[in-house]
């Protein structure tokens, strides 16, 4: 990240449940995607609680995301989603989406 890019990113709302690397990629993924995750740490960190409640759900993946945030993402960023929040599930909400996918 450039020195501009990390003065602009907000802060993690709780280093224990995300860790610093992994804020860090989805704040990359924003900057970096093509519109699709467009304020959506802005958004988590308003809505801390809905995305805590999101990524404790038995299949987030299956799950909605908070807010309208899901209508722009492919099944593949919500990997990206998976990743982040519930690195645990991440192996399993892959082979969800290869099987969908195939």
């Amino acid at each position: 990240m450039t020195g501009a890019e990390v003065d602009n990113k907000l802060p993690n709302p709780d280093n224990e449940t995300v860790t610093d690397l992994l804020w860090d990629t989805l704040y990359s993924a924003e900057i970096r995607s093509a519109g699709q995750f467009k304020g959506l740490t802005q958004h988590v960190v308003d809505n801390w609680d809905a995305w805590c409640e999101w990524k404790n759900d038995d299949d987030p993946y299956q799950a909605k995301c908070p807010g309208d945030v899901e209508e722009g993402l492919s099944s593949f960023d919500k990997l990206v989603l998976i990743k982040v929040f519930i690195n645990e599930f991440i192996q399993r909400s892959m082979s969800t989406y290869i099987i969908s996918e195939m």
